[in-house]
Protein backbone atom coordinates (compact mmCIF):
# COMPACT_ATOMS: atom_id res chain seq x y z
CA UNK A 1 0.00 0.00 0.00
CA UNK A 2 2.78 2.40 0.89
CA UNK A 3 4.70 1.78 -2.54
CA UNK A 4 1.15 2.78 -4.57
CA UNK A 5 0.96 5.80 -2.43
CA UNK A 6 4.67 6.64 -3.51
CA UNK A 7 3.95 6.01 -7.36
CA UNK A 8 1.17 8.03 -7.01
CA UNK A 9 2.62 11.01 -5.34
CA UNK A 10 5.44 10.70 -7.76
CA UNK A 11 3.14 10.59 -10.73
CA UNK A 12 1.15 13.93 -9.41
CA UNK A 13 4.27 15.70 -8.80
CA UNK A 14 5.61 14.79 -12.51
CA UNK A 15 4.70 17.10 -14.73
CA UNK A 16 5.06 14.90 -18.16
CA UNK A 17 2.90 12.34 -16.59
CA UNK A 18 -0.55 14.65 -16.92
CA UNK A 19 -3.55 14.49 -14.41
CA UNK A 20 -4.46 11.59 -12.49
CA UNK A 21 -7.75 10.88 -11.16
CA UNK A 22 -9.67 8.46 -9.34
CA UNK A 23 -13.12 7.55 -10.01
CA UNK A 24 -15.56 8.24 -7.30
CA UNK A 25 -18.30 6.11 -8.41
CA UNK A 26 -19.76 4.06 -11.13
CA UNK A 27 -22.79 4.07 -12.98
CA UNK A 28 -25.25 1.28 -12.66
CA UNK A 29 -27.68 1.03 -16.05
CA UNK A 30 -29.51 -0.77 -18.46
CA UNK A 31 -27.30 -0.10 -20.89
CA UNK A 32 -24.91 -2.60 -20.92
CA UNK A 33 -23.07 -0.83 -24.65
CA UNK A 34 -22.65 2.59 -26.57
CA UNK A 35 -25.42 0.92 -29.15
CA UNK A 36 -28.88 2.29 -28.28
CA UNK A 37 -27.87 4.16 -25.93
CA UNK A 38 -29.49 7.48 -25.61
CA UNK A 39 -27.39 10.50 -27.12
CA UNK A 40 -28.78 12.76 -24.90
CA UNK A 41 -30.34 11.84 -21.83
CA UNK A 42 -32.83 14.22 -21.16
CA UNK A 43 -34.15 13.62 -24.38
CA UNK A 44 -35.23 10.17 -23.38
CA UNK A 45 -36.49 11.03 -19.71
CA UNK A 46 -37.71 7.76 -18.54
CA UNK A 47 -34.11 6.09 -18.77
CA UNK A 48 -32.97 4.99 -15.29
CA UNK A 49 -29.91 4.41 -13.82
CA UNK A 50 -28.06 5.23 -10.51
CA UNK A 51 -24.46 6.02 -9.67
CA UNK A 52 -23.37 4.13 -6.64
CA UNK A 53 -20.22 5.90 -4.82
CA UNK A 54 -17.00 4.14 -3.52
CA UNK A 55 -16.66 3.34 0.53
CA UNK A 56 -14.15 6.41 0.58
CA UNK A 57 -17.20 9.04 -0.40
CA UNK A 58 -18.70 9.37 2.81
CA UNK A 59 -22.50 9.66 3.09
CA UNK A 60 -22.80 13.11 4.35
CA UNK A 61 -21.25 13.87 1.44
CA UNK A 62 -24.37 13.57 -0.54
CA UNK A 63 -26.28 15.42 2.23
CA UNK A 64 -28.28 18.47 0.85
CA UNK A 65 -28.46 17.21 -2.57
CA UNK A 66 -32.06 15.71 -2.37
CA UNK A 67 -32.37 19.74 -2.45
CA UNK A 68 -31.80 19.72 -6.39
CA UNK A 69 -33.40 18.18 -8.80
CA UNK A 70 -30.61 17.67 -11.36
CA UNK A 71 -26.81 17.00 -11.27
CA UNK A 72 -24.36 17.42 -13.60
CA UNK A 73 -22.45 13.87 -14.12
CA UNK A 74 -18.85 14.36 -14.63
CA UNK A 75 -17.20 10.95 -16.10
CA UNK A 76 -15.26 8.62 -17.87
CA UNK A 77 -15.81 7.96 -21.63
CA UNK A 78 -14.47 4.43 -20.58
CA UNK A 79 -16.62 2.18 -23.67
CA UNK A 80 -14.94 4.59 -26.23
CA UNK A 81 -13.77 2.53 -29.16
CA UNK A 82 -10.64 4.28 -29.55
CA UNK A 83 -9.95 4.04 -25.73
CA UNK A 84 -6.70 2.95 -26.64
CA UNK A 85 -5.96 6.00 -27.66
CA UNK A 86 -7.64 8.04 -25.03
CA UNK A 87 -5.00 7.08 -22.03
CA UNK A 88 -2.31 8.68 -24.61
CA UNK A 89 -0.77 11.78 -23.29
CA UNK A 90 -0.33 14.73 -25.83
CA UNK A 91 2.82 15.85 -24.23
CA UNK A 92 5.05 16.14 -27.49
CA UNK A 93 4.82 18.32 -30.18
CA UNK A 94 3.72 15.92 -32.37
CA UNK A 95 1.26 14.41 -30.71
CA UNK A 96 -2.27 15.08 -31.65
CA UNK A 97 -5.93 13.89 -32.28
CA UNK A 98 -8.51 13.22 -34.68
CA UNK A 99 -9.36 17.25 -35.12
CA UNK A 100 -12.67 16.68 -36.97
CA UNK A 101 -15.12 14.40 -37.25
CA UNK A 102 -18.81 13.90 -38.74
CA UNK A 103 -21.46 13.50 -36.02
CA UNK A 104 -24.31 11.28 -36.65
CA UNK A 105 -26.99 14.36 -37.63
CA UNK A 106 -24.45 16.44 -39.71
CA UNK A 107 -23.63 16.47 -43.18
CA UNK A 108 -19.85 17.47 -42.87
CA UNK A 109 -17.07 17.22 -40.81
CA UNK A 110 -16.60 19.34 -38.35
CA UNK A 111 -13.78 20.38 -35.42
CA UNK A 112 -14.25 17.44 -32.45
CA UNK A 113 -14.31 20.55 -29.71
CA UNK A 114 -17.30 21.19 -31.87
CA UNK A 115 -19.48 18.30 -30.89
CA UNK A 116 -20.49 16.07 -28.19
CA UNK A 117 -18.55 13.28 -29.47
CA UNK A 118 -16.91 11.03 -27.28
CA UNK A 119 -13.67 10.59 -29.22
CA UNK A 120 -12.12 13.91 -27.59
CA UNK A 121 -8.55 14.74 -26.87
CA UNK A 122 -9.52 13.69 -23.24
CA UNK A 123 -12.22 10.77 -22.72
CA UNK A 124 -14.63 13.07 -20.55
CA UNK A 125 -17.96 13.46 -20.25
CA UNK A 126 -20.72 15.94 -18.72
CA UNK A 127 -24.45 14.73 -18.38
CA UNK A 128 -27.27 16.63 -17.30
CA UNK A 129 -29.88 14.16 -15.47
CA UNK A 130 -32.97 14.69 -13.69
CA UNK A 131 -31.92 13.06 -9.61
CA UNK A 132 -34.90 10.87 -8.65
CA UNK A 133 -33.57 10.36 -5.49
CA UNK A 134 -30.63 10.17 -2.62
CA UNK A 135 -29.94 7.73 -0.61
CA UNK A 136 -27.10 8.01 1.52
CA UNK A 137 -26.62 5.53 3.82
CA UNK A 138 -26.06 2.92 0.89
CA UNK A 139 -23.99 5.52 -1.21
CA UNK A 140 -26.57 5.87 -4.13
CA UNK A 141 -28.04 8.37 -6.45
CA UNK A 142 -31.15 7.05 -8.78
CA UNK A 143 -31.40 8.82 -11.73
CA UNK A 144 -33.27 9.56 -14.62
CA UNK A 145 -33.17 10.92 -18.21
CA UNK A 146 -29.76 8.92 -18.57
CA UNK A 147 -27.74 8.43 -21.49
CA UNK A 148 -24.59 6.67 -19.95
CA UNK A 149 -23.40 3.33 -20.45
CA UNK A 150 -23.46 0.64 -16.94
CA UNK A 151 -19.89 0.58 -15.64
CA UNK A 152 -19.19 4.14 -16.50
CA UNK A 153 -16.53 5.47 -14.22
CA UNK A 154 -18.72 8.95 -12.19
CA UNK A 155 -15.46 11.76 -11.23
CA UNK A 156 -17.33 14.12 -10.02
CA UNK A 157 -21.30 15.21 -9.37
CA UNK A 158 -21.97 18.77 -9.08
CA UNK A 159 -26.05 20.24 -8.63
CA UNK A 160 -27.47 21.45 -11.52
CA UNK A 161 -28.25 25.51 -10.34
CA UNK A 162 -30.77 26.74 -13.19
CA UNK A 163 -30.14 30.06 -11.69
CA UNK A 164 -26.17 29.92 -12.94
CA UNK A 165 -25.92 26.61 -15.41
CA UNK A 166 -28.94 28.01 -17.61
CA UNK A 167 -28.15 30.51 -20.51
CA UNK A 168 -30.92 32.78 -21.74
CA UNK A 169 -31.86 32.04 -25.53
CA UNK A 170 -29.87 34.32 -27.52
CA UNK A 171 -31.48 37.47 -29.22
CA UNK A 172 -32.08 37.38 -32.82
CA UNK A 173 -29.49 38.80 -34.99
CA UNK A 174 -30.72 41.33 -38.27
CA UNK A 175 -31.71 37.68 -40.80
CA UNK A 176 -33.39 36.18 -38.07
CA UNK A 177 -30.78 33.63 -37.87
CA UNK A 178 -29.50 33.71 -34.19
CA UNK A 179 -26.02 35.06 -33.98
CA UNK A 180 -23.27 32.58 -34.76
CA UNK A 181 -24.87 31.96 -37.69
CA UNK A 182 -26.60 28.90 -37.13
CA UNK A 183 -27.29 27.97 -33.37
CA UNK A 184 -27.80 24.14 -33.64
CA UNK A 185 -25.10 22.00 -31.76
CA UNK A 186 -23.81 18.95 -33.61
CA UNK A 187 -24.40 16.10 -31.98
Amino acid sequence: RQELREVVDRKLRDDDAGLYFLPIGTVRSCFSDCVGTPRQGLLAPDTRARVDFISKVSPRALQDLEGFSHVWIIFVFHANTNSAKAGRRLSRPTDTFKATITPPAAQRRVGVLATRSPHRPNPLGLSLVALGSVDAPRRRLELRGVDLVDGTPVLDVKPFVPDYDGVPPPLPAAGGAPPGGGGGSPA
